[in-house]
């Protein structure tokens, strides 16, 4: 992985839902992800988002997941 250029987009990405989470814009976060607000659990949510990440790294795939954050650093990839 290439440090900073990897680590700052998915900072990014949960600092944008924390803040919308704040604001209480639940349904701005679920719009994206195709959830339906009414099961939404904020806990859950964040476990899933960290298993995506995990996952590349746990199988093999951490210099994908890093080339496409790195591509896509420019652009909001959560939309």
């Amino acid at each position: 992985m290439q440090g900073d250029d990897c680590t700052n987009p998915v900072v990014d990405q949960y600092t944008y839902i924390e803040e919308q989470f704040a604001l209480d814009n639940v349904d701005t976060i679920c719009s994206i992800f195709n959830i339906d607000p009414a099961t939404l659990d904020k806990r859950d949510f964040f476990y899933f988002l960290a298993d995506i990440y995990t996952s590349y790294v746990q199988y093999g795939n951490r210099q994908t997941i890093c080339d496409t954050l790195i591509a896509e650093k420019d652009e909001d990839i959560l939309i």
